[in-house]
């Protein structure tokens, strides 16, 4: 799914934003009800996924510098 991130809204406060985490949304999930409402959120399972997908990608990027 392609999506845009709020780094523009924290651009404007000074802070720097590095684009998206890859979630995996566990099957069955109305993503689309939980996405940008009131009361947005998502899956601890999706975040820890992201994090654990990018976590990877530096530890394979930093061993060849």
């Amino acid at each position: 799914m392609a999506g845009v991130t709020d780094g523009r809204h924290f651009a404007r406060l000074g802070i720097q934003t590095y684009g998206f985490t890859p979630m995996k949304m566990p099957p069955g999930l109305d993503y689309w009800k939980l996405a940008h409402g009131p009361d947005e959120r998502i899956p601890v399972e999706a975040l820890d996924f992201g994090v654990e997908a990018l976590y990877q990608l530096l530890q394979r990027f930093g061993e060849g510098h």
